[in-house]
């Protein structure tokens, strides 16, 4: 599924605990940091996420993998990634897939293989169909402080509504590190309008960001995804504001910090679907669509799901 993949990669980077907790649920799992995804040099495999755990007190690598559909060679697949990957690691791999849409019978565990009568291997994984995932109880998760599996809400049983996708943005809101609030709000934002529609999803993208004054706060992984980001001399001003006492230069850096804030995320969000539907942008439609207003930037999104390259660029004024 490439028009999804640097945003699913994104997603578990983001929080890969919470993938851990959720695969692992009853097992002792630590988490030790992310090992190169390159595995191969002939042909070239990259994995989607490559995590280094201790499990049980041993340690091992696990892959974990995202899949739009159901396809007759995950299995064979899943056993290349895990072979390449302990060849170059020397450790021991455990494989995961998250099927998003239900099309077909999914793949169980184990994957094996044979010649006629005789067995080869077999390669066990953990499998999981989103699909099938109570949304309730995903949301429940969330509530727990397990908030990195939220995004993917509108692919759940029952999620695919606007209101299941403003209840997982609640429960962002509610239990997400200050610093990841944006990141994972917009990438809600982003598989919702695949569910709801792009306008109702930019709403909700909306909603969750002006309503936190997280904001106007610095955001460290915030920077490392926006290098322009203006917040930290917005949230400066305001506390300066804040110390003066002077009330109405409070109120109106507030306002500028939130304004600030919603074309930051609305940018945000039109980088990431330009990279789900054609790869990584050119630093000359980077550029542009970070110079752009929070106008151009909405009126693209609205079309950002059945405009060419051609178009997009042409609404950030690129010939």
């Amino acid at each position: 599924m490439p028009e999804m993949d640097q945003t699913l990669k994104r997603l578990i980077q983001l929080r890969p605990t919470d993938w851990l907790r959720f695969v692992f649920a009853d097992t002792e799992v630590e988490y030790l940091g992310t090992a190169s995804t390159d595995v191969a040099t002939e042909p070239l495999r990259i994995l989607d996420t490559l995590l280094r755990i201790r499990l049980e007190g041993h340690e091992c690598l696990v892959d974990i993998e995202f899949e739009a559909y159901t396809s007759p060679d995950i299995g064979r697949r899943l056993h290349e990634y895990a072979a390449r990957a302990e060849i170059v690691h020397k450790l021991p791999v455990i494989p995961v897939v998250f099927w998003l849409m239900r099309d077909g019978q999914a793949l169980t565990s184990p994957y094996r293989a044979s010649v006629g009568s005789v067995r080869l291997y077999d390669r066990y994984f953990f499998g999981v169909e989103v699909y099938q995932l109570p949304a309730p109880e995903v949301l429940a998760l969330g509530e727990q402080g397990i908030v990195g599996l939220l995004p993917l809400i509108p692919f759940t049983q029952g999620g695919k509504t606007l209101e299941a996708a403003e209840a997982a943005g609640r429960a962002i809101q509610a239990h997400a590190p200050p610093e990841e609030l944006t990141a994972l709000a917009t990438l809600l934002g982003v598989f919702a309008a695949r569910m709801v529609g792009p306008e109702a999803a930019l709403e909700l993208i909306r909603r969750l960001l002006m309503s936190n004054d997280i904001l106007l706060e610095v955001s460290p992984l915030y920077r490392q995804w926006v290098e322009e980001w203006k917040a930290e001399g917005l949230a400066e001003g305001l506390k300066e504001g804040r110390e003066e006492g002077r009330e109405e230069g409070r109120e109106e850096g507030r306002e500028e910090g939130r304004e600030e804030g919603m074309r930051e995320g609305l940018r945000d969000a039109m980088l990431l679907f330009w990279r789900g539907r054609f790869g990584e942008p050119t630093a000359e439609v980077s550029q542009a669509i970070s110079a752009a207003s929070r106008e151009t930037l909405s009126e693209a999104l609205l079309h950002a799901n059945s405009d060419t390259p051609e178009q997009l660029r042409a609404r950030f004024g690129l010939s």
